[in-house]
């Protein structure tokens, strides 16, 4: 149970950061802010189709929604991740969570705002999810359970 709460809150705020880094670049250029839309979905899909969807956790997913997705849209067997899977996931979604940065500058309180609700989220899913998940295939869960140990 503590494992999903963790799960499901760092996603949301995720997600809630996204939401105040897509409100600064759409303030200033909707056509960024439509490329900044773009690297979001790209990255959140290739999240879904090239990692979740080879976890072999979907069904107790801490994330509950993305492993419920990666079920529902995929039908890939659980196996180890090749390094261009992860790259071709790594790259979209660090795009679209360093984009905001630029636009995030110029709005100091905007940018502290961002930078705790990521950095929230990075602790709940280091700390409290992947210590606690059952992908061995996951190159992140096991260094964290290394270090953890």
């Amino acid at each position: 149970m503590k494992t999903r709460f963790l799960g499901v809150g760092s996603i949301l705020l995720v997600m809630a950061a996204m939401l105040i880094g897509g409100y600064a670049i759409f303030r200033a250029s909707l056509l960024w802010g439509f490329v900044f839309v773009a690297a979001s979905l790209a990255g959140f899909g290739a999240a879904i189709f090239l990692f979740c969807s080879r976890c072999p956790c979907q069904e107790c997913c801490p994330h509950v929604i993305l492993g419920w997705l990666a079920s529902k849209l995929t039908d890939k067997e659980p196996r180890a991740y090749r390094l261009s899977e992860l790259l071709a996931m790594a790259i979209p979604l660090s795009g679209a969570l360093i984009l905001p940065l630029f636009w995030l500058w110029q709005n100091w309180l905007l940018l502290a705002i961002y930078g705790v609700l990521m950095a929230t989220a990075l602790v709940m899913i280091l700390r409290g999810v992947c210590p606690g998940c059952k992908n061995t295939n996951c190159p992140i869960r096991n260094s964290i359970v290394t270090i953890v140990e």
